[in-house]
């Protein structure tokens, strides 16, 4: 065999095979529509983000406005509600005021009766002053007040008033002004009318507190008889006025008639005329000094009664004044000068005692000004007094916010015209 030779193979045509070549081209038409396929994927799903997107932006936007205006619906109810309490606080207000004024007519009078003969009107009627005070109450202030009728009559419309507006709770009603107008002034007309029924109280109140060396006993006279002996004493000098003046014009009309008598008489003879003359001049001038005299003391007279009708009403000031200075509420408005501390306007002490009114006034504090309310607001808010009430409030911008501005000058105002009374009352140093 090793000398047959191997036969020699066919030669191969040239290029690439048919099937290599379809094979090739499928996948390249798979690749191509692979392409497409994605290409196409990607478009639709762009274009649905983009949608997603958009949508969620105007959801977005609607819940921002809706946001908003439930805010602003809530800011409006939060408002509405803040006034409909505020004039929540004033309608109570005012009816408290009145059920209280109410309740105090229904006796004051029938008191102010038991007054004039019980022991309580004996012990007023031992100071003059507050005879003629009691007096006033009786005969001009107690028949001034209102029947029980009206009073009634206010009650019901504060009360209408208070219900129309918890019926509104809840709602965006705003009360204005005028719906409160009418319990305003119902509350200031039952203040002033209570301080007219409280005069019988502090008139019994007041002659505790009145020094006199008289002592109540069985004889001691009724506030009733005592206020008629008052009337009378005041009548008789009225009387004795009038008679006075009427005594002033009867000179006049004497020295008429005396210079008369004269020119009739001036027909006789001389001489007799001129001691008519000289007489009646006699007579003329010794009225004259008689009634220089009189009118002296009419003057005088004038001048008692216009004095116990002055020191009248001063008695009914102060006696005001001390009820408004025991009110609770006015010396809690107070306290930060009428607590007892060591410290004082210009120096600390080893003694508690309340703020002096002297130094107050002198310091500037009492001054309608800006710099007195700067004074004012510093010695309210000085931080070395440990022992009173202190404000919290910036002495050197407490002018930028209207409720301090406000406290400060009802402060200024209480201690203007409580300031004598409280030292008497040794509620401030002198």
């Amino acid at each position: 065999m090793e000398g047959h030779e191997l036969p020699n193979p066919k030669p191969r045509k040239g290029g690439i095979p048919l099937w290599v070549a379809l094979v090739a081209l499928l996948v390249l038409v798979l690749a191509a529509g692979g392409i497409f396929v994605s290409m196409l994927w990607y478009t639709q799903n762009a274009k649905h983000r983009q949608e997603v997107l958009l949508q969620e932006a105007e959801a977005r936007k609607v819940e921002a406005k809706l946001a908003e205006e439930k805010a602003a619906q809530d800011a409006k109810l939060a408002a509405a509600r803040n006034r409909q309490e505020d004039a929540l606080r004033v309608t109570r207000s005012a009816t408290n005021a009145l059920e209280r004024f109410a309740a105090a007519l229904a006796s004051v009078r029938a008191d102010a009766d038991s007054l004039k003969t019980n022991d309580a009107g004996r012990l007023v009627a031992l100071h003059p002053s507050l005879v003629r005070l009691a007096r006033q109450i009786f005969d001009a202030n107690l028949p001034t007040l209102p029947a029980e009728a009206d009073v009634n009559l206010r009650i019901e419309n504060v009360r209408r008033i208070e219900q129309k507006l918890i019926e509104s709770t809840s709602s965006t009603y705003v009360p204005t002004p005028e719906t409160t107008a009418e319990a305003d002034q119902s509350s200031a007309w039952a203040a002033d009318q209570t301080r007219t029924v409280e005069e019988v109280r502090n008139l019994i109140q007041e002659s505790k507190i009145r020094f006199t060396k008289a002592t109540l006993s069985a004889d001691s006279p009724t506030l009733d008889a005592a206020i008629s002996r008052l009337t009378e004493s005041e009548l008789s000098t009225q009387q004795q006025v009038a008679v006075a003046r009427l005594d002033d014009a009867r000179p006049s009309a004497a020295e008429a008639v005396a210079k008369a008598e004269a020119k009739r008489i001036l027909a006789e003879p001389k001489a007799k005329a001129e001691k008519i003359v000289s007489e009646a001049a006699d007579i003329a001038a010794q009225q004259k000094r008689e009634a220089a005299i009189r009118a002296a003391n009419t003057k005088v007279e004038e001048a008692k009664v216009q004095v116990a009708t002055r020191n009248t009403k001063d008695e009914a000031r102060k006696v005001e004044l001390r009820r408004k200075a025991d009110d609770p509420e006015i010396r809690a408005r107070l306290a930060p000068f009428i607590t007892p501390g060591y410290w004082q306007l210009h120096s600390m002490g080893m003694e508690k005692k309340p703020l002096s009114f002297t130094a107050l006034q002198s310091t500037g504090a009492l001054e309608s000004t800006p710099k007195g309310g700067q004074t004012m607001a510093k010695i309210l808010s000085f931080g070395g007094d440990k022992i009173r009430p202190r404000w919290n409030i910036n002495s050197a911008y407490w002018i930028s916010k209207p409720e301090n501005i406000e406290r400060i000058k009802e402060a200024r105002q209480l201690l203007s015209e409580l300031g004598p009374v409280l030292v008497e009352m040794k509620l401030l140093e002198p």
